[in-house]
């Protein structure tokens, strides 16, 4: 609360707290422990997916050779394992599927997201490594450069000028007064 009077501006505050006990109170290591690595939910609990979700979304044999390519993985699987990665990828589809359904505030369908969520092999490319003379010469040129989107401008501050003495550091007093 906020008060005007004749000594001036006063200014009050109340503190509001609220305790409540949420599950069984967790008394050694082992509680907290197990605790912990139990869980609590799962997304089979949150979507029920069923048959007709899971077929709606077609996953290849080609689509799984390529995930496990571009995640760096052996692609020499079995029929099982290419089952339980066509299943699992298909789960998680609905579930991604679902998402973007129930967003009622979005007008956008899921095509229009590529923007947002793309792999493509050139953004993982990196740039030519620098030696050391190019990283040499970028220092050198540092002091000179100028970033007008920051605020600067040439001349703007110069650490020499700082020290009356020109000592190749700087002494930063508070005005007296």
């Amino acid at each position: 609360m906020i008060r005007i009077n004749s000594r001036g501006l006063t200014v009050s505050t109340r503190r509001f707290q609220t305790l409540s006990k949420i599950g069984s109170t967790l008394k050694t290591k082992e509680d907290i422990r197990n605790a912990l690595n139990s869980p609590v939910w799962s997304l089979k609990e949150l979507i029920s997916s069923n048959e007709k979700d899971m077929k709606s979304v077609e996953v290849s044999a080609k689509t799984i050779n390529k995930v496990l390519k571009l995640s760096a993985f052996d692609t020499n699987i079995t029929a099982e394992q290419e089952k339980s990665l066509v299943s699992a990828l298909s789960a998680q589809m609905v579930f991604i599927k679902h998402l973007y359904e129930n967003d009622e505030k979005s007008d956008s369908v899921v095509e229009e997201n590529d923007t947002h969520f793309r792999l493509i092999a050139s953004d993982h490319n990196p740039g030519e490594p620098l030696t050391l003379k190019q990283l040499l010469a970028q220092i050198e040129e540092l002091p000179e450069k100028v970033d007008p989107a920051k605020g600067e401008t040439q001349g703007s501050f110069n650490v020499a000028n700082m020290n009356p003495r020109n000592r190749p550091f700087a002494t930063i007093r508070s005005k007296q007064g």
